[in-house]
């Protein structure tokens, strides 16, 4: 048999897992796959299975010379043998090659001899995609606040970084950069005890005792000139019972010199940036309130340049006085590196400043502001910053902000119409994975690996409605297998009744009463971080909605692509959310084509001839939803037959309302025809006639599934295919 496909098999050795993917030096070791060992692809997720699932690769190595041993220095690959190392499954069918596959070795490289002897000798290797690493490295729970500032794209400029939000028994401030060294506690540190009233933000410490913090900054910045910021969250002495004067915070620098933010001057408290005891800046301005620290320094030639910025505002009416934004200037001096900071240097007590924390040393002049408190999205409503939790951001902005922040690469595959978007409330202290599933949860879409990509792939829900059908097998052509297997739904799979609550709000529930009849009650209930309340009874209809369908499910649909190639075009567009139908199946099949939105596949490979490829997904009926100005119709309430219909041969059917149904069939030429289900028949009605009960349906004679029986009089007349309003 001629090959059917072109294999290629690459690794990037001694890659950077964090660099660009595009800056890998990629080393092809097609030539040495062990051909009579099947490669091995799944990807997507099980039918039943929540959440995501990492993609994985497995197949095996010739190593006669010991190339792939991970610990022999003679490997040309030595010493990077590890895990983590990338890797890349591509195959060419005629077209280039088409990469089903990129992930990283997560099994290590182990060696082996099938048949004894160490002239034939196997590495077998496994590789998962990106979300078998994020569940091994996951980054500890952040706040919004501390996520924003270690944010991925702005690691080398922040020298240092203490958030100050550890609980009450903490011995000091743990930093918030790997490796770095805390801020160490003396005299009474009141851990946690001041709540910023920013839910952004978690508890910070209140000194007011006398309580002292001091560390220092382990990464000297080594740009020129100099250019630094040194900023934190705090709330100014008051008037009453305040220390005077009262040194807020302090940083030492590369040159020796001193740098403080000093209160002065009781009752009316003037504040004043010193260099080495030397107010050169003063303002009388108090802010009772927590804001934004900000002291900016740069070396302006042969002088220092500083300026002293509080929630957003330059400081300095008292000097360098005259008109603002204010800037001083220290001549003929040398700007050092910010080389330690101390909180409350004097350990001085004072009823005047309480809570102090997110303390920041930052490499240039202009580091993440969080004043304004808001911005326009780009839909045009205010979103709240970092600070105040992100409130009103969309679910969608929400996840490619918090992948963005982590270096977690992702795909939204289409954007999202204003109708379709949902807001969430302020953003919780979590970890990545956690605020991503919130995101997932609320926005209703399918979250997973990118096939054959490097990073996450979101689907919007918008997108999942009427999806599109990239692959149709055909019974009569023997492209569906014998062992397709049509499921009836579980109880273990339904729900009839749907609760969708807020935290700290109201909750919705949606019940399917004829379901519950029929099958007892089978409940569900789940949180949503929603902005407000209004998309509650939404979300708890549709997950009833699709709780209730009953069209088949199938463990997998099995497919041979050596013996169908011409499907192979097809396949490679097969992905999660896309649709695959089955047609002309046999006879003892459920009526119907077997119609699945795919979750997932599988795919082995062997020796270029053998391409066997699975697909599993869940019913495609409920996510059908009607679309302006296509052939969607709206069901009416309820509708039974008056008399007898021999399917197959009678083409007259005679129908008339439900008790309790107001709306007739309509009767207008142009929305015909479309397809009816009469008893569990599916028929193409073609005409309709009569302005009241009974009306007469014109059918085709025969059947669309092609069930010919005699449905009594009083069966059910519904739509196949109803309109339904998408969420």
């Amino acid at each position: 048999m001629s090959a059917l496909y072109v294999p290629r098999l690459r690794a990037a050795f001694g890659a950077g897992r964090t660099a660009d993917p595009s800056s890998w030096t990629w080393t092809d070791i097609t030539t040495y796959l062990h051909k009579s060992t099947p490669v091995r692809h799944s990807w997507g997720r099980d039918r039943n299975a929540t959440g995501r699932q990492p993609h994985t690769l497995s197949l095996a190595l010739r190593n006669h010379d010991g190339r792939f041993t991970w610990s022999d220095p003679r490997s040309p690959y030595y010493p990077w043998l590890v895990n983590g190392v990338p890797i890349e499954w591509a195959v060419d069918v005629g077209s280039g090659y088409e990469v089903r596959f990129r992930g990283y070795v997560d099994g290590g490289w182990p060696v082996e001899w099938p048949g004894g002897s160490s002239k034939h000798a196997l590495t077998r290797i496994t590789a998962t995609s990106i979300s078998g690493l994020l569940k091994q490295g996951e980054r500890p729970t952040r706040t919004a606040l501390g996520q924003d500032i270690t944010a991925a794209d702005q690691a080398e400029t922040l020298l240092a970084y203490w958030p100050c939000n550890d609980g009450q028994d903490a011995g000091g401030c743990a930093s918030g950069i790997p490796g770095h060294p805390p801020l160490a506690a003396t005299g009474d540190v009141q851990f946690g005890a001041t709540d910023p009233g920013l839910q952004g933000m978690g508890s910070v410490p209140d000194l007011s005792g006398g309580g002292r913090l001091s560390g220092p900054v382990p990464v000297a910045g080594t740009a020129s000139p100099v250019e630094w910021t040194a900023q934190f969250f705090a709330e100014e002495a008051t008037a009453s019972g305040a220390t005077d004067p009262y040194v807020l915070a302090e940083w030492q620098d590369s040159a020796g010199a001193t740098w403080d933010i000093r209160f002065t001057g009781s009752p009316n408290f003037n504040t004043q940036l010193r260099r080495d005891g030397i107010a050169i800046i003063e303002d009388g301005t108090s802010f009772i309130a927590f804001f934004e620290w900000r002291v900016v320094a740069w070396q302006n030639g042969t002088n220092i340049s500083a300026q002293l910025i509080i929630n957003g505002q330059s400081q300095g009416d008292v000097s360098p006085g005259g008109g603002g934004p204010w800037t001083a200037s220290v001549a003929s001096n040398t700007l050092g590196w910010p080389t330690r900071v101390t909180l409350n240097p004097a350990s001085a007590s004072t009823a005047g400043v309480h809570g102090i924390g997110e303390v920041q040393v930052w490499k240039g002049t202009s580091p993440p502001s969080y004043v304004p408190a808001s911005a326009a999205d780009s839909y045009g409503r205010q979103v709240t910053n970092a600070t105040r939790g992100f409130l009103r951001e969309t679910a969608v902005d929400r996840i490619t902000r918090v992948c963005a922040a982590s270096s977690i690469p992702l795909t939204v595959v289409d954007s999202v119409d204003a109708a379709h978007i949902s807001r969430m409330t302020y953003q919780p202290a979590a970890t990545d994975l956690q605020l991503i599933d919130a995101c997932v949860l609320v926005d209703g879409g399918i979250l997973g690996d990118e096939l054959g990509g490097w990073g996450l792939e979101l689907i919007p829900r918008q997108h999942r409605y009427n999806p599109a059908t990239v692959l149709t097998l055909d019974g009569s052509a023997r492209e569906v297998p014998a062992g397709i297997r049509p499921i009836p739904a579980s109880t273990a799979d339904m729900r009839n009744q749907w609760t969708a609550s807020r935290p700290g709000g109201s909750s919705a529930t949606a019940v399917d009463q004829a379901h519950v009849q029929q099958h007892g009650r089978l409940s569900g209930q789940q949180d949503y971080d929603l902005l407000d309340d209004t998309e509650l009874a939404n979300i708890a209809s549709l997950q009833v909605h699709l709780g209730t369908d009953e069209s088949p499910r199938y463990d997998r649909i099995a497919i041979k692509l050596h013996a169908k190639p011409d499907l192979i075009t097809q396949w490679l567009a097969v992905r999660p959310g896309t649709k695959v139908v089955a047609t002309n199946l046999p006879p003892q099949h459920p009526p119907g084509d077997a119609q699945i939105v795919v979750t997932g596949g599988e795919e082995t490979w062997q020796s270029g001839t053998v391409w066997d490829a699975a697909v599993w997904g869940r019913p495609a009926r409920p996510w059908q939803v009607g679309a302006l100005g296509t052939s969607t119709r709206l069901d009416t309430a309820g509708s039974e037959t008056t008399a007898d219909f021999d399917s197959g041969v009678d083409t007259a059917l005679s129908v008339q309302r439900s008790a309790g149904t107001v709306a007739l069939w309509t009767v207008n030429p142009a929305m015909y025809p479309f397809d009816i289900v009469v008893g569990g028949v599916r028929l193409t009605a073609t005409a309709c006639s009569g302005t009241s009960d009974p009306q007469t349906f014109t059918v085709d004679q025969a059947p669309v599934d092609g069930v010919e029986i005699t449905i009594p009089a009083g069966s059910s007349v519904r739509l196949a295919d109803p309109w339904r309003l998408a969420r």
